[in-house]
């Protein structure tokens, strides 16, 4: 219930050689966002990481690898409206895209950041759904089902392993060169 005082934040790494289509995005919002409150950073402790969420109407979202990341759990969880790339691999088979979150590309973005911006009532709906859904895909709401899949799941090779050498490493390079270590 506190006050929102960010129109639009993005947390996350910023280094525009590893993450290309990220650092378009993020100069895309810079340069077209007059007259919004937008807050894009890097490397904040977590005490400051959890009240800036908490204090964004709007949680950009732009993950390595199509991923489930963190921020697509964190972002719901403080109560901000999650926009998500619409091409992500995983996102949308947990969140429902116009329900729970919103999807956008380099085309819509601004316009979509602007519409629930201005239109709070509509913004804070949607940012609700997503944080219910949020918290029934919790750790402690889902370890009942995932032990018993664990105990059925058959034992087998890796996906990982059957890959090409070639895929193997690029997917190495992609974890490593998206490391802060």
């Amino acid at each position: 219930e506190r006050e929102r005082d960010l129109d639009v934040l993005f947390l996350g790494n910023l280094n525009h050689a590893i993450h290309r289509e990220r650092g378009a995005m993020l100069e895309h919002v810079a340069k077209h966002s007059a007259g919004l409150r937008v807050m894009i950073d890097a490397g904040l402790p977590p005490e400051e990481y959890t009240r800036r969420l908490n204090d964004a109407k709007i949680a950009l979202n732009y993950g390595v690898r199509g991923e489930m990341n963190l921020r697509s759990f964190e972002a719901p969880a403080c109560g901000a409206l999650l926009f998500v790339e619409d091409d992500n691999l995983e996102v949308f088979d947990w969140l429902e895209p116009g329900v729970q979150c919103i999807s956008y590309n380099l085309d819509n973005l601004m316009p979509r950041i602007r519409y629930f911006a201005e239109h709070e009532e509509e913004r804070a709906h949607v940012a609700l759904n997503g944080y219910q859904r949020i918290q029934g895909l919790a750790a402690e709401k889902r370890m009942d089902t995932l032990f018993n899949w664990m105990r059925t799941a058959p034992l087998g090779a890796r996906a990982f392993r059957a890959l090409d050498a070639r895929r193997r490493a690029l997917a190495d390079g992609l974890l490593y060169g998206s490391s802060m270590d």
